[in-house]
């Protein structure tokens, strides 16, 4: 049954009932709008673990700033840290005999 025209079920007006109808529907308005944010936040949430999972298995993610970043520019990147790492050292191989050198003078 509607609850519009609840208010007269048996043809007369039923004491306090325009009151009770008005608040369920305020109440059915306030629920509907609180089913709608929740969904809106699962429909997010949802979104955000298929981004995590697509990164894991070489995908894109969201570094939280809008810039959408590739596992292989992540990789990329990871290979040039440790190509830079390399050149350090070896030049550190080649800098600390001299060094000793000037020490002991």
């Amino acid at each position: 049954m509607s609850l519009y025209g609840g208010e007269t079920l048996t043809g007369s007006p039923v004491p306090g009932a325009k009151e009770r109808i008005d608040g369920m529907m305020r109440r059915f308005g306030e629920l509907s709008e609180e089913v709608g944010r929740l969904e809106g936040l699962v429909d997010e949430q949802r979104r955000d673990l298929e981004v995590q999972n697509s990164s894991r298995f070489g995908g894109m993610y969201d570094d939280g700033e809008g810039v959408v970043v590739m596992q292989s520019m992540v990789d990329q990147e990871e290979e040039q840290i440790r190509q830079l790492e390399d050149k350090i050292k070896a030049m550190q191989e080649k800098v600390t005999p001299h060094l000793i050198t000037l020490a002991r003078c």
